[in-house]
């Protein structure tokens, strides 16, 4: 059961934590010039726009490559985003090894990732 389902508002309680991503995008998109601002956003609506279901999963692509568009200040705040992603990584790969589920027809437990 998703429990997030439960709660009718928290789509609009995600409002801010949206609106707060999209002005670390502009923020960050200003010093970048019109050619790839507009291809940007056209690639972005090229994965986003078909897909049934929005995930954090389409937006893998459009991050990478703002993110290789960036300039690196400084070691710390490098080192601090390679442990960020290796913590994220980690809880994901705890969370789909861990999880266990029963099918009616297999006696012993399976997961979501082997």
């Amino acid at each position: 059961m998703n429990p997030v389902k439960r709660f009718a508002f928290f789509k609009y309680l995600m409002v801010p934590v949206y609106m707060f991503g999209a002005y670390l995008t502009y923020v960050f998109m200003s010093e970048r010039n019109f050619v790839f601002k507009m291809m940007f956003v056209l690639c972005l609506c090229v994965c986003i726009v078909p897909q049934k279901l929005i995930e954090l999963r389409y937006f893998i692509i459009p991050f990478l490559i703002l993110r290789l568009q960036a300039v690196s200040r400084n070691w710390l705040q490098l080192w601090t985003e390679t442990l960020y992603f290796l913590l994220i990584n980690a809880v994901t790969l705890y969370i789909f090894v861990s999880k266990t589920f029963y099918w009616e027809d297999a006696s012993e437990p399976q997961r979501i990732m082997w």
